[in-house]
């Protein structure tokens, strides 16, 4: 009886060290595809993976508002992931695990992004899914990191880096050509219009022109209230649809099977 209890006892604590995170020297933990947590997948309107803590919420939220555009816009489905350490420092082999392990994007197009930073290791890599290397090739992913992510991590500014980087991807993909590079902006300020912005307001401006114009024209029944209803509620649900937000009360997303083949961008800073 006393044999079997010292196996059960055994067991338990080989049990609880398989599940253990594993810590790196400076006793901080070292996340891999295996034991880190995808947010997005409990909350669809987040896509940082910060785990560590590293990060303020002003410019994780930053980040996720240009990722969630990637996907309203451009059915781009993505994971950023900040931490400390990786295993083995190896930021290319995390990235790629993890996209290949969610089928980070969709089947059909394999439009998935993941990057990686680890701060503590001095390592990152942006990692574009197999459909997304056309708009992010090896090329702009560096010059991505270039202008962006290296200068700010060399100053110790994860947060500029996280929200820059967002919306240097995001930019990249809309309109072709990467923002002025900069290492001392708020990642809230100055953010620009994008075309989206532009149409949003013209339909705005449209709207409040047509009333003033008609603001003396007597009510019609046939006119009551279904321009502007219609007009300005499918103008939000198509285009701010999603939106973003630091909390739950959301359900959580799902990937679609997008696959990973080694392109993209990355190293030490």
């Amino acid at each position: 009886m006393r044999r079997m209890l010292v196996w059960i006892a055994v067991l338990m604590a080989s049990s609880s060290l398989a599940f253990a995170v594993e810590k790196a020297s400076d006793g901080l933990p070292i996340w891999s595809a295996d034991n880190i947590k995808i947010v997005y997948l409990q909350d669809s309107t987040q896509f940082v993976c910060d785990p560590d803590g590293i990060l303020n919420v002003q410019y994780r939220d930053s980040a996720n508002y240009y990722l969630n555009k990637l996907k309203q816009e451009f059915d781009i489905q993505s994971v950023f992931i900040v931490v400390n350490h990786v295993k083995n420092a190896d930021a290319f082999r995390m990235a790629q695990d993890v996209g290949n392990k969610y089928g980070v994007g969709y089947k059909d197009t394999r439009t998935g992004l993941v990057v990686v930073i680890a701060v503590a290791d001095r390592q990152f890599f942006i990692a574009p899914g197999k459909g997304l290397e056309a708009y992010l090739p090896d090329i702009i992913c560096n010059r991505i990191a270039n202008n962006f992510l290296k200068p700010n991590m060399r100053d110790g500014n994860t947060d500029l880096v996280v929200a820059q980087t967002c919306k240097a991807i995001h930019h990249q993909v809309a309109k072709g050509e990467l923002p002025p590079a900069t290492s001392t902006s708020s990642g809230n300020s100055d953010e620009g219009l994008t075309i989206g912005d532009i149409i949003y307001l013209i339909i705005i401006l449209c709207i409040i022109i047509y009333f003033w114009r008609h603001r003396n024209d007597p009510p019609s029944r046939s006119s009551g209230g279904g321009f502007t209803g219609g007009y300005i509620g499918g103008s939000i649900g198509g285009y701010h649809g999603g939106g973003f937000s630091s909390g739950g009360g959301f359900g959580g997303g799902s990937f679609g099977g997008g696959s990973f083949g080694g392109g993209g961008a990355g190293g030490s800073w």
